[in-house]
């Protein structure tokens, strides 16, 4: 049986490649070896995939010593946007020996800092890359990217959105809103985290957005006392850390006017569903809430350069920069129910991609048999 090895790290990275590896694994015609670091090896443990730690640090001769142990038909990855990003790494020596490399992209953001190699100048190229839709496609060519090895595939961590969305009940959902002590008529705001700050400090290839998370929490929290003082609602915040966070990252936030709390261990899809507005800045979380049929608050406060997340520019979440609308826009979207029908009628039209995993997969089975 020919085989492949898959290699990811961050933790959307990861799961944009779970869904691969399960329909390979389920159907035995290619075989995988599964490595990984940082949170995406969790990811891959916590859907009981088999897989190898590279917690130990891997440079070029480890990494060649892998791939001519094995001698796989393919390398998969993912993309990371972290400090070590070896992913790339393996890329860069699969190709040294004539190994093809197959990548899946998850967002379509930080297109370079993927891709880049060490010295900051020059791309590593896999063979093929899998992405999301058109635009992601464009992005790549328009950074220098053969238009040739771009596949338009879907996200496979997005197959599953339909699926999370049809199982999710009303009881489901009353019963997270009261475990988070939520009545009927009380407010319930999810805010998905992201860790900007320790992205782009002193990072030579992210640089600094114009916000980070302290900045843009801050606001969130006064914006949200004066609509609680104003509609006399119980407002609850509840913070959805991103893997990368820890607790004591939110102990700062405070307010003798609305409720503050974190939540790790909830599915974050359960979460979004149960709330009645989910903001955050540009994170995939507030992508997949768009499918999940909610309104969405998307604050980018000071924004320099581009806008990444694209439901903004769909209409299908609202995006925010100036500080000063934050209030006003927070409060339509709890109170005005035109402002939420126009949304909800283009959420409606949404299609739904079921099929991304199975078309990667495909790929990969052309591409061993060709290489065979």
């Amino acid at each position: 049986m020919p085989f492949l090895i898959s290699i990811c790290g961050d933790p959307g990275g990861a799961r944009a490649i779970v869904p691969v590896i399960q329909l390979l694994e389920s159907e035995k015609k290619i075989g995988s070896i599964n490595y990984a670091y940082n949170e995406g090896y969790s990811v891959l443990k916590s859907e009981n995939i088999k897989v190898i730690s590279l917690s130990g640090g891997v440079n070029r001769d480890s990494i060649q010593k892998i791939l001519k142990k094995y001698s796989p038909s393919i390398l998969l990855t993912s993309t990371s946007c972290n400090q070590l990003n070896w992913e790339r790494q393996f890329i860069k020596v699969a190709r040294a020996l004539s190994i093809k490399s197959f990548t899946v992209l998850d967002f379509w953001s930080n297109y370079l800092a993927r891709f880049l190699d060490e010295d900051k100048t020059s791309i590593i190229f896999p063979d093929q890359i899998a992405v999301m839709d058109s635009l992601a496609r464009q992005e790549l060519i328009l950074e220098g990217f053969h238009k040739e090895s771009i596949l338009v595939t879907g996200q496979p961590a997005f197959d599953s959105l339909v699926t999370c969305r049809s199982q999710f009940s009303l009881e489901k959902r009353i019963v997270l809103r009261k475990d988070n002590a939520v009545g009927d008529d009380d407010i319930l705001i999810v805010f998905a985290s992201q860790p900007i700050k320790k992205l782009t400090i002193g990072s030579e290839i992210m640089p600094y957005p114009g916000y980070d998370e302290v900045s843009v929490l801050t606001f969130v929290i006064h914006s949200l006392e004066h609509i609680c003082v104003q509609s006399n609602k119980k407002i609850t915040l509840l913070i959805k850390p991103h893997p990368r966070e820890k607790n004591e990252d939110y102990k700062m936030f405070k307010s003798n006017t609305i409720e503050i709390s974190t939540s790790f261990e909830t599915n974050s899809r359960d979460l979004v569903m149960a709330a009645d507005l989910v903001i955050g800045m540009n994170s995939v979380l507030l992508f997949e809430a768009c499918y999940l049929g909610q309104l969405v608050l998307s604050f980018q406060p000071n924004l320099c350069g581009k806008d990444t997340l694209v439901t903004n520019f769909f209409g299908l979440s609202v995006g925010v920069v100036k500080p000063s609308d934050l209030t006003t826009t927070i409060y339509k979207l709890l109170f005005d129910h035109t402002f939420q029908n126009v949304i909800k009628n283009k959420l409606a039209l949404l299609g739904n991609q079921k099929n991304a995993a199975r078309c990667i997969v495909d790929h990969l089975y052309s591409s061993v048999k060709f290489l065979c």
